[in-house]
């Protein structure tokens, strides 16, 4: 091939390259052009303004309260929509456990709420509160369901609502209850004095005093023992003491034995 052949063919090569690109370049603009027009129409359009608020999941807490939390405006764009914000405004409600937020073509905004169950009723401070399974404190209340597990704690102040109180004491109460019930008693109340002693009520309004939170599996087994041997005393003692486990004790309308 002559130099003259080459030289055509490497100045036609440049050309078509020239070619390419600014095709490329053309390509990739109208494409741009394209996005940010549906972004500018997604952002504008009438059609993607909220124009309702649906809320799922919610039993005790009004669909009107989750909406008014939510802080959502009717007519605000779907897509401008914080959701973060929405979640965050929600939670405040200490009712909430858990919630999620969903957008939902053209123009919904479906909230969806987990609400705490009550797991015990805790008396404090002359008023009731009711704890869920993870104790934290959610609401005052006047009437509790019943076999609602009762607890009571020590102290004259008020418990704040939304907040887990008394860790220690709370643990200790969970810890209680878990072991009982594994023993098969039925619990119906449980005491916890400023200095971490505990009182158990069973079945039949029983009193059984524990004391520390200690070696409660043992303590347990033996108020079992006794029972069985004593079935009287579930209904004739006023309590059973555990504090001493070498030495349980009743104490009934007008004799204290050693069992």
């Amino acid at each position: 091939m002559s130099p003259r052949s080459n030289s055509r063919n490497s100045v036609r090569h440049r050309r078509n390259r020239r070619t390419r690109n600014w095709f490329r370049i053309i390509l990739h603009c109208m494409v741009t052009a394209l996005l940010a027009e549906l972004v500018f129409l997604a952002l504008t359009s009438p059609r993607l303004r909220i124009a309702r608020v649906d809320v799922r999941g919610a039993k005790t807490i009004s669909a009107s309260d989750i909406r008014d939390r939510a802080g959502c405006a009717i007519g605000q764009n779907l897509f401008l929509a914080n959701t973060r914000t929405v979640l965050r405004n929600v939670r405040k409600n200490p009712v909430v456990r858990t919630a999620k937020v969903y957008r939902r073509p053209l123009n919904r905004l479906v909230v969806r709420v987990e609400e705490r169950t009550p797991f015990a009723a805790v008396s404090a401070a002359g008023r009731t509160y009711l704890m869920d399974s993870e104790g934290v404190v959610y609401t005052e209340t006047r009437a509790v369901r019943k076999g609602i597990v009762a607890l009571e704690l020590p102290g004259s102040g008020r418990l704040r609502i939304g907040t887990r109180p008394h860790p220690r004491l709370i643990s200790s109460f969970f810890d209680c209850l878990r072991r009982a019930l594994k023993t098969g008693f039925k619990v119906e109340k449980i005491s916890v004095d400023p200095g971490n002693n505990m009182c158990l009520n069973i079945q039949s309004g029983l009193w059984v005093k524990l004391g520390q939170p200690f070696d409660l599996d043992g303590k347990l087994v033996v108020l079992k023992d006794v029972l069985t041997r004593k079935p009287e005393i579930a209904t004739q003692a006023l309590y059973v003491d555990l504090r001493c486990m070498t030495a349980p004790a009743w104490k009934g309308r007008e004799t204290s034995p050693t069992l």
